[in-house]
């Protein structure tokens, strides 16, 4: 449910974002806030990032979707071009 719903409101427009090294860490920080909150694990439990990821039964999964939509973009903007290219 939360990559349906929020992973989606988070990376719309996202083909167009140019990444900076900062932007990747603030993606991944809130990608494990996001489950922290659906666990109600509170930041002074210490809890590792394997810790809640085994809670969550997932795997870091928000910068893969991300690298998927803008690589697809990508392969979609070459087709354009050798479409337009060939007339």
């Amino acid at each position: 449910m939360v990559k349906v719903l929020v992973w989606s409101a988070v990376l719309y427009g996202s083909e167009t974002w140019t990444l900076r090294q900062k932007d990747i860490r603030s993606l991944e920080a809130f990608e494990m806030w996001i489950w922290r909150r659906m666990m109600k694990i509170p930041w002074t439990q210490h809890a590792s990032i394997e810790q809640i990821l085994g809670m969550v039964d997932e795997s870091r999964s928000l910068m893969e979707s991300l690298r998927k939509r803008i690589d697809y973009a990508k392969l979609k903007e070459k087709a354009h071009d050798r479409q337009t290219w060939r007339q």
